[in-house]
């Protein structure tokens, strides 16, 4: 796999697929758990192409390594603030949901 391929699976399988909830105030939590997903996407997008060569052909388990890295990182950030616990919670969810998939293609 490389970097496109992984960028592509990104997109076909997380950000052509979330949605924005009906922005109401009852549904704040939701909307902003969604943001916090496609943000996490992105941050996942870049910490990979900041791990691989764009131009360089790797196994799955290569990603999943960069992946599990960024899922770890993820979760400690969780900690250290009560303001961005849930933006770095969702983070590591997504990485955890990318991970299982990877893994599934091994």
């Amino acid at each position: 796999m490389n970097l496109e391929t992984f960028r592509r699976f990104l997109c076909d399988m997380y950000k052509m697929d979330l949605h924005h909830p009906v922005l109401k105030f009852v549904h704040r939590r939701e909307f902003m758990e969604v943001s916090f997903q496609r943000w996490a996407i992105d941050e996942l997008e870049q910490y990979v192409a900041r791990h691989i060569s764009n131009d360089s052909v790797e196994s799955v388990g290569v990603f999943i390594d960069v992946v599990e890295d960024f899922r770890l990182k993820m979760l400690k950030f969780s900690r250290f603030n009560a303001d961005t616990h849930l933006q770095f919670t969702m983070a590591a969810k997504v990485a955890d949901s990318v991970l299982d998939l990877l893994n599934a293609m091994i």
